[in-house]
Protein backbone atom coordinates (compact mmCIF):
# COMPACT_ATOMS: atom_id res chain seq x y z
CA UNK A 1 0.00 0.00 0.00
CA UNK A 2 1.46 3.36 -1.04
CA UNK A 3 0.94 6.90 0.14
CA UNK A 4 -0.70 8.80 -2.71
CA UNK A 5 -2.12 12.23 -3.46
CA UNK A 6 -4.92 13.59 -5.66
CA UNK A 7 -4.37 16.90 -7.43
CA UNK A 8 -8.05 17.41 -8.20
CA UNK A 9 -9.59 17.41 -4.71
CA UNK A 10 -6.39 17.47 -2.55
CA UNK A 11 -7.12 14.04 -1.06
CA UNK A 12 -4.09 12.20 0.33
CA UNK A 13 -3.66 8.85 2.06
CA UNK A 14 -2.62 5.22 1.76
CA UNK A 15 -4.43 3.06 -0.77
CA UNK A 16 -3.99 0.17 -3.18
CA UNK A 17 -6.14 1.93 -5.78
CA UNK A 18 -4.85 4.00 -8.69
CA UNK A 19 -7.84 6.36 -8.52
CA UNK A 20 -8.97 8.78 -5.82
CA UNK A 21 -11.56 7.28 -3.43
CA UNK A 22 -13.14 10.74 -3.09
CA UNK A 23 -13.43 12.05 -6.66
CA UNK A 24 -12.20 9.23 -8.94
CA UNK A 25 -9.28 11.17 -10.48
CA UNK A 26 -5.85 9.51 -11.01
CA UNK A 27 -3.64 9.31 -7.94
CA UNK A 28 0.08 10.12 -7.83
CA UNK A 29 2.96 9.10 -5.65
CA UNK A 30 4.88 11.98 -4.20
CA UNK A 31 6.58 13.75 -7.10
CA UNK A 32 6.19 10.94 -9.67
CA UNK A 33 3.59 8.93 -11.49
CA UNK A 34 3.18 5.21 -10.95
CA UNK A 35 6.32 3.46 -12.12
CA UNK A 36 8.66 6.32 -11.23
CA UNK A 37 8.22 8.36 -14.45
CA UNK A 38 8.01 12.12 -14.18
CA UNK A 39 4.40 13.17 -14.00
CA UNK A 40 2.84 16.07 -15.86
CA UNK A 41 2.32 19.06 -13.59
CA UNK A 42 -1.28 19.48 -12.50
CA UNK A 43 -3.27 22.29 -14.20
CA UNK A 44 -2.48 25.71 -12.81
CA UNK A 45 0.85 24.69 -11.29
CA UNK A 46 3.85 27.04 -11.23
CA UNK A 47 6.75 26.11 -13.58
CA UNK A 48 9.86 24.85 -11.83
CA UNK A 49 12.64 27.31 -11.10
CA UNK A 50 15.08 27.56 -14.02
CA UNK A 51 12.49 26.45 -16.58
CA UNK A 52 12.44 29.84 -18.33
CA UNK A 53 13.87 30.58 -21.80
CA UNK A 54 17.65 30.15 -22.37
CA UNK A 55 19.87 33.24 -22.34
CA UNK A 56 20.49 35.00 -25.68
CA UNK A 57 23.08 33.35 -27.92
CA UNK A 58 26.64 34.60 -27.54
CA UNK A 59 26.22 36.12 -24.09
CA UNK A 60 28.96 35.10 -21.76
CA UNK A 61 28.00 33.24 -18.58
CA UNK A 62 31.48 33.53 -17.00
CA UNK A 63 30.68 36.50 -14.80
CA UNK A 64 27.79 34.63 -13.17
CA UNK A 65 29.74 31.52 -12.22
CA UNK A 66 30.84 32.77 -8.82
CA UNK A 67 27.36 33.90 -7.86
CA UNK A 68 25.82 30.68 -9.08
CA UNK A 69 28.31 28.67 -7.06
CA UNK A 70 27.41 30.50 -3.87
CA UNK A 71 23.70 30.06 -4.57
CA UNK A 72 24.11 26.37 -5.28
CA UNK A 73 26.10 25.82 -2.09
CA UNK A 74 23.40 27.62 -0.10
CA UNK A 75 20.64 25.65 -1.80
CA UNK A 76 22.46 22.40 -1.12
CA UNK A 77 22.68 23.25 2.56
CA UNK A 78 19.00 24.07 2.64
CA UNK A 79 18.15 20.94 0.71
CA UNK A 80 20.00 18.81 3.24
CA UNK A 81 17.73 20.11 5.97
CA UNK A 82 14.67 19.95 3.75
CA UNK A 83 15.23 16.25 3.14
CA UNK A 84 14.76 15.67 6.83
CA UNK A 85 11.38 17.41 6.73
CA UNK A 86 10.10 16.25 3.36
CA UNK A 87 11.77 13.03 2.26
CA UNK A 88 14.09 12.29 -0.66
CA UNK A 89 11.59 13.04 -3.42
CA UNK A 90 10.78 16.50 -2.02
CA UNK A 91 7.24 15.64 -0.92
CA UNK A 92 5.95 16.02 2.65
CA UNK A 93 6.40 12.81 4.65
CA UNK A 94 3.22 10.75 4.92
CA UNK A 95 1.36 11.07 8.19
CA UNK A 96 1.44 8.11 10.58
CA UNK A 97 -1.23 5.43 10.12
CA UNK A 98 -4.57 6.08 11.78
CA UNK A 99 -4.87 4.67 15.27
CA UNK A 100 -8.21 2.84 15.35
CA UNK A 101 -9.78 0.50 17.87
CA UNK A 102 -12.67 -1.94 18.02
CA UNK A 103 -13.94 -4.37 15.42
CA UNK A 104 -15.72 -3.93 12.12
CA UNK A 105 -18.40 -6.59 11.67
CA UNK A 106 -19.61 -7.43 8.17
CA UNK A 107 -20.91 -10.34 6.10
CA UNK A 108 -18.68 -12.74 4.17
CA UNK A 109 -19.20 -15.82 2.02
CA UNK A 110 -17.39 -18.71 3.67
CA UNK A 111 -17.46 -21.97 1.75
CA UNK A 112 -20.88 -21.30 0.25
CA UNK A 113 -22.28 -20.11 3.59
CA UNK A 114 -23.12 -16.58 4.66
CA UNK A 115 -21.31 -15.77 7.91
CA UNK A 116 -20.40 -12.76 9.98
CA UNK A 117 -16.76 -11.70 10.09
CA UNK A 118 -15.03 -9.37 12.58
CA UNK A 119 -12.05 -7.29 11.47
CA UNK A 120 -9.87 -6.02 14.30
CA UNK A 121 -9.06 -2.42 13.37
CA UNK A 122 -6.06 -2.21 15.71
CA UNK A 123 -4.42 -5.55 14.89
CA UNK A 124 -5.43 -5.87 11.25
CA UNK A 125 -6.71 -9.42 11.71
CA UNK A 126 -10.05 -10.94 10.80
CA UNK A 127 -12.01 -13.71 12.57
CA UNK A 128 -14.87 -15.71 11.13
CA UNK A 129 -18.11 -15.58 13.11
CA UNK A 130 -21.37 -17.54 13.11
CA UNK A 131 -23.37 -18.51 10.07
CA UNK A 132 -26.37 -16.23 9.43
CA UNK A 133 -29.06 -15.57 6.85
CA UNK A 134 -28.07 -12.53 4.79
CA UNK A 135 -28.96 -9.38 6.80
CA UNK A 136 -30.17 -6.04 5.47
CA UNK A 137 -28.84 -4.11 8.47
CA UNK A 138 -26.54 -4.66 11.44
CA UNK A 139 -26.61 -3.04 14.89
CA UNK A 140 -24.39 -3.28 17.96
CA UNK A 141 -25.92 -3.71 21.41
CA UNK A 142 -24.41 -2.16 24.58
CA UNK A 143 -23.09 -5.55 25.75
CA UNK A 144 -21.28 -6.29 22.48
CA UNK A 145 -23.86 -8.49 20.78
CA UNK A 146 -24.81 -8.06 17.11
CA UNK A 147 -28.44 -7.38 16.18
CA UNK A 148 -29.57 -7.74 12.59
CA UNK A 149 -32.60 -7.88 10.29
CA UNK A 150 -33.43 -10.44 7.59
CA UNK A 151 -35.98 -9.89 4.82
CA UNK A 152 -38.47 -12.69 4.18
CA UNK A 153 -41.21 -13.34 1.62
CA UNK A 154 -43.95 -11.84 3.82
CA UNK A 155 -42.06 -9.57 6.21
CA UNK A 156 -38.92 -9.10 8.26
CA UNK A 157 -37.33 -10.91 11.20
CA UNK A 158 -35.00 -9.50 13.87
CA UNK A 159 -32.18 -11.68 15.21
CA UNK A 160 -29.52 -11.39 17.89
CA UNK A 161 -26.07 -13.02 18.12
CA UNK A 162 -24.59 -12.86 21.62
CA UNK A 163 -21.04 -13.70 20.56
CA UNK A 164 -19.03 -13.82 17.36
CA UNK A 165 -17.91 -17.39 17.82
CA UNK A 166 -18.40 -19.63 14.73
CA UNK A 167 -20.36 -22.08 16.89
CA UNK A 168 -22.81 -19.43 18.15
CA UNK A 169 -26.37 -19.59 16.88
CA UNK A 170 -28.60 -16.57 16.18
CA UNK A 171 -31.69 -16.08 18.34
CA UNK A 172 -34.92 -14.83 16.78
CA UNK A 173 -36.19 -11.75 18.61
CA UNK A 174 -39.30 -10.71 16.67
CA UNK A 175 -41.09 -11.06 13.32
CA UNK A 176 -43.43 -8.62 11.64
CA UNK A 177 -44.42 -6.85 8.48
CA UNK A 178 -41.62 -4.39 9.24
CA UNK A 179 -38.96 -4.30 11.96
CA UNK A 180 -36.55 -1.51 12.88
CA UNK A 181 -33.71 -1.52 15.39
CA UNK A 182 -32.92 1.44 17.62
CA UNK A 183 -29.51 2.95 16.93
CA UNK A 184 -28.11 1.62 20.21
CA UNK A 185 -29.45 -1.90 19.64
CA UNK A 186 -31.46 -1.89 22.88
CA UNK A 187 -34.91 -1.94 21.26
CA UNK A 188 -36.47 -3.50 18.19
CA UNK A 189 -39.72 -2.02 16.86
CA UNK A 190 -42.14 -4.45 15.26
CA UNK A 191 -45.02 -3.47 12.96
CA UNK A 192 -47.72 -6.00 12.13
CA UNK A 193 -50.22 -5.18 9.40
CA UNK A 194 -53.41 -7.23 8.98
CA UNK A 195 -56.37 -6.93 6.64
CA UNK A 196 -59.45 -5.24 8.05
CA UNK A 197 -62.82 -4.28 6.58
CA UNK A 198 -63.36 -3.17 2.99
CA UNK A 199 -65.27 0.05 2.30
CA UNK A 200 -68.15 0.56 -0.13
CA UNK A 201 -65.78 1.52 -2.93
CA UNK A 202 -63.92 -1.77 -2.54
CA UNK A 203 -60.84 -0.32 -0.88
CA UNK A 204 -59.28 -2.44 1.86
CA UNK A 205 -58.45 -1.02 5.29
CA UNK A 206 -55.58 -2.41 7.35
CA UNK A 207 -55.08 -2.67 11.07
CA UNK A 208 -51.54 -1.61 12.00
CA UNK A 209 -50.00 -2.45 15.36
CA UNK A 210 -46.51 -1.36 16.41
CA UNK A 211 -44.70 -2.46 19.57
CA UNK A 212 -41.28 -1.69 21.03
CA UNK A 213 -39.46 -4.75 22.42
CA UNK A 214 -36.57 -4.23 24.83
CA UNK A 215 -33.93 -6.80 23.96
CA UNK A 216 -32.46 -7.27 27.43
CA UNK A 217 -35.74 -7.87 29.27
CA UNK A 218 -38.10 -8.90 26.48
CA UNK A 219 -40.60 -6.33 27.74
CA UNK A 220 -43.05 -5.23 25.05
CA UNK A 221 -44.60 -1.75 24.93
CA UNK A 222 -47.59 -0.90 22.73
CA UNK A 223 -46.75 2.04 20.47
CA UNK A 224 -49.54 2.09 17.88
CA UNK A 225 -52.86 0.34 17.22
CA UNK A 226 -55.00 1.89 14.49
CA UNK A 227 -57.07 1.00 11.45
CA UNK A 228 -55.83 2.82 8.35
CA UNK A 229 -58.56 3.27 5.73
CA UNK A 230 -57.58 2.22 2.22
CA UNK A 231 -53.91 1.87 3.09
CA UNK A 232 -51.43 0.84 5.76
CA UNK A 233 -47.84 1.37 6.90
CA UNK A 234 -45.10 2.19 4.42
CA UNK A 235 -41.93 2.48 6.53
CA UNK A 236 -40.86 2.32 10.18
CA UNK A 237 -38.08 4.05 12.14
CA UNK A 238 -37.00 4.11 15.81
CA UNK A 239 -38.15 6.82 18.17
CA UNK A 240 -36.71 8.31 21.35
CA UNK A 241 -37.61 5.30 23.54
CA UNK A 242 -39.39 1.90 23.30
CA UNK A 243 -42.78 3.61 23.56
CA UNK A 244 -42.21 5.99 20.63
CA UNK A 245 -41.68 5.43 16.89
CA UNK A 246 -41.95 7.13 13.50
CA UNK A 247 -43.65 5.69 10.42
CA UNK A 248 -45.06 6.46 6.97
CA UNK A 249 -48.85 6.26 6.96
CA UNK A 250 -50.30 5.52 3.52
CA UNK A 251 -54.02 6.14 3.15
CA UNK A 252 -56.19 6.68 0.08
CA UNK A 253 -53.21 7.17 -2.18
CA UNK A 254 -51.40 9.71 0.03
CA UNK A 255 -48.33 9.33 2.23
CA UNK A 256 -47.70 11.26 5.45
CA UNK A 257 -45.01 11.03 8.13
CA UNK A 258 -46.44 10.16 11.55
CA UNK A 259 -45.11 9.59 15.04
CA UNK A 260 -46.72 7.08 17.38
CA UNK A 261 -46.92 6.63 21.13
CA UNK A 262 -49.50 5.37 23.59
CA UNK A 263 -51.28 3.43 20.84
CA UNK A 264 -52.12 6.48 18.70
CA UNK A 265 -50.50 8.21 15.74
CA UNK A 266 -50.07 11.92 15.07
CA UNK A 267 -49.16 13.64 11.79
CA UNK A 268 -45.68 15.19 11.69
CA UNK A 269 -45.31 16.05 7.99
CA UNK A 270 -48.14 15.76 5.49
CA UNK A 271 -47.32 14.69 1.95
CA UNK A 272 -43.90 13.20 2.76
CA UNK A 273 -42.34 9.73 2.92
CA UNK A 274 -40.14 8.78 5.88
CA UNK A 275 -36.69 7.51 4.87
CA UNK A 276 -34.90 7.34 8.24
CA UNK A 277 -34.67 8.81 11.75
CA UNK A 278 -31.46 9.96 13.42
CA UNK A 279 -30.33 9.05 16.97
CA UNK A 280 -31.48 12.51 18.13
CA UNK A 281 -34.89 12.44 16.44
CA UNK A 282 -34.20 14.34 13.21
CA UNK A 283 -35.97 12.84 10.21
CA UNK A 284 -34.81 12.20 6.67
CA UNK A 285 -37.84 12.56 4.40
CA UNK A 286 -38.82 13.07 0.76
CA UNK A 287 -41.92 14.55 -0.88
CA UNK A 288 -44.49 11.92 -1.84
CA UNK A 289 -44.87 11.51 -5.59
CA UNK A 290 -47.46 8.77 -5.69
CA UNK A 291 -46.35 5.38 -6.97
CA UNK A 292 -43.07 6.68 -8.42
CA UNK A 293 -39.75 7.48 -6.82
CA UNK A 294 -39.99 9.98 -3.94
CA UNK A 295 -38.77 13.52 -4.53
CA UNK A 296 -35.45 15.02 -3.44
CA UNK A 297 -34.26 14.27 0.08
CA UNK A 298 -34.98 16.76 2.86
CA UNK A 299 -33.73 16.86 6.43
CA UNK A 300 -36.40 17.69 9.00
CA UNK A 301 -34.73 19.03 12.13
CA UNK A 302 -37.70 18.97 14.44
CA UNK A 303 -36.23 21.04 17.25
CA UNK A 304 -33.54 22.91 15.33
CA UNK A 305 -34.90 24.77 12.34
CA UNK A 306 -37.47 22.76 10.40
CA UNK A 307 -37.03 21.58 6.80
CA UNK A 308 -33.55 21.74 5.25
CA UNK A 309 -32.83 20.93 1.59
CA UNK A 310 -29.98 18.53 0.81
CA UNK A 311 -28.65 19.63 -2.55
CA UNK A 312 -25.63 20.79 -4.51
CA UNK A 313 -25.59 23.67 -6.96
CA UNK A 314 -26.62 21.30 -9.77
CA UNK A 315 -29.48 19.45 -8.12
CA UNK A 316 -31.05 17.77 -5.13
CA UNK A 317 -30.07 14.45 -3.57
CA UNK A 318 -32.39 11.53 -4.33
CA UNK A 319 -31.77 8.85 -1.71
CA UNK A 320 -31.98 5.14 -2.51
CA UNK A 321 -30.79 3.82 0.85
CA UNK A 322 -29.62 5.26 4.15
CA UNK A 323 -26.45 3.43 5.23
CA UNK A 324 -25.55 4.95 8.61
CA UNK A 325 -25.91 7.85 11.06
CA UNK A 326 -23.17 8.99 13.38
CA UNK A 327 -23.87 8.46 17.09
CA UNK A 328 -24.38 12.20 17.61
CA UNK A 329 -26.74 12.43 14.66
CA UNK A 330 -24.70 15.15 12.93
CA UNK A 331 -23.54 13.05 9.95
CA UNK A 332 -25.15 10.45 7.73
CA UNK A 333 -24.12 8.31 4.78
CA UNK A 334 -26.52 7.41 1.97
CA UNK A 335 -26.54 5.86 -1.47
CA UNK A 336 -28.23 8.18 -3.91
CA UNK A 337 -28.02 10.38 -6.96
CA UNK A 338 -27.43 14.05 -7.70
CA UNK A 339 -27.93 15.16 -11.31
CA UNK A 340 -27.00 11.73 -12.67
CA UNK A 341 -24.03 11.22 -10.33
CA UNK A 342 -24.91 8.05 -8.42
CA UNK A 343 -22.89 6.75 -5.50
CA UNK A 344 -22.21 7.27 -1.81
CA UNK A 345 -22.88 10.73 -0.34
CA UNK A 346 -21.97 12.10 3.09
CA UNK A 347 -24.21 14.77 4.63
CA UNK A 348 -23.36 17.05 7.54
CA UNK A 349 -26.75 17.22 9.25
CA UNK A 350 -25.98 19.42 12.26
CA UNK A 351 -26.72 23.10 12.72
CA UNK A 352 -26.20 25.20 9.64
CA UNK A 353 -27.81 26.93 6.67
CA UNK A 354 -31.12 26.11 5.06
CA UNK A 355 -29.36 23.97 2.46
CA UNK A 356 -26.84 21.22 3.21
CA UNK A 357 -24.53 20.22 0.35
CA UNK A 358 -23.82 16.46 0.22
CA UNK A 359 -20.23 15.39 -0.46
CA UNK A 360 -19.49 12.48 -2.85
CA UNK A 361 -17.36 9.75 -1.32
CA UNK A 362 -15.72 6.70 -2.83
CA UNK A 363 -16.24 5.18 -6.30
CA UNK A 364 -19.29 6.13 -8.34
CA UNK A 365 -21.97 3.94 -9.97
CA UNK A 366 -21.37 1.05 -7.57
CA UNK A 367 -23.05 -2.20 -8.60
CA UNK A 368 -23.94 -3.43 -5.07
CA UNK A 369 -25.08 -1.70 -1.90
CA UNK A 370 -22.09 -0.52 0.15
CA UNK A 371 -21.96 -0.96 3.92
CA UNK A 372 -21.13 1.91 6.26
CA UNK A 373 -20.89 2.72 9.95
CA UNK A 374 -19.25 5.15 12.36
CA UNK A 375 -16.85 4.15 15.12
CA UNK A 376 -13.47 4.88 16.71
CA UNK A 377 -13.72 8.49 15.56
CA UNK A 378 -13.96 7.47 11.89
CA UNK A 379 -16.42 6.77 9.13
CA UNK A 380 -15.98 3.24 7.76
CA UNK A 381 -17.22 2.32 4.29
CA UNK A 382 -17.14 -1.12 2.65
CA UNK A 383 -17.46 -0.71 -1.10
CA UNK A 384 -16.46 -2.98 -3.98
CA UNK A 385 -14.59 -5.28 -1.61
CA UNK A 386 -12.51 -2.46 -0.07
CA UNK A 387 -12.57 -0.71 3.28
CA UNK A 388 -12.29 3.07 3.09
CA UNK A 389 -11.69 4.93 6.35
CA UNK A 390 -12.29 8.66 6.71
CA UNK A 391 -10.83 10.26 9.83
CA UNK A 392 -8.79 13.31 10.78
CA UNK A 393 -9.50 14.87 7.35
CA UNK A 394 -7.84 11.88 5.70
CA UNK A 395 -9.02 8.85 3.77
CA UNK A 396 -7.15 5.56 3.94
CA UNK A 397 -7.81 2.18 2.40
CA UNK A 398 -7.33 -1.20 4.08
CA UNK A 399 -7.67 -4.77 2.96
CA UNK A 400 -10.09 -6.81 5.05
CA UNK A 401 -8.32 -10.15 4.77
CA UNK A 402 -11.59 -11.99 4.24
CA UNK A 403 -13.58 -10.34 1.42
CA UNK A 404 -17.05 -8.95 2.21
CA UNK A 405 -20.10 -10.42 0.53
CA UNK A 406 -21.67 -8.27 -2.16
CA UNK A 407 -24.08 -5.81 -0.55
CA UNK A 408 -22.83 -6.45 2.99
CA UNK A 409 -23.92 -4.01 5.72
CA UNK A 410 -21.45 -3.07 8.45
CA UNK A 411 -21.37 -2.20 12.16
CA UNK A 412 -18.64 -1.18 14.59
CA UNK A 413 -18.16 -2.96 17.92
CA UNK A 414 -16.09 -1.62 20.77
Amino acid sequence: MRYRVCYRCDWEGRTFSATCPRCGAPLYRAGTEEGGHAREAPPGSIPAAGAGPPPPAGRSRRRRVGTATVVLVGLAALAGGALILTGRDGAPPPPPPLELSGRLVYVTDAGGRTSLAAYDLAEGTVALGPEVDFPTELRATPDGAVAYTVDGPTGQTAFLVDALDPEDRPVEVATGTLVAWSHDGRTVYVAVQEEDAMDAAGCRAYRVRVAGVEVETGEETAVLDEVVPCGGIGSLAPGRDPAHAFYTRVSEGRADVYEASGGAGRAVLEGYVLLSASPIGDLLVAPDRGQGRPGPTILYRRQRGGLVDIATEVGGLHTDRVLAWSGSGDRLVVVGEVAGDRGVWVVESGQGPDRRSPDPFGPRDVAAWPGACFGSGAMLLIVEGRLLIQAEDRVEELGLGRPPAEGSPAVWLR
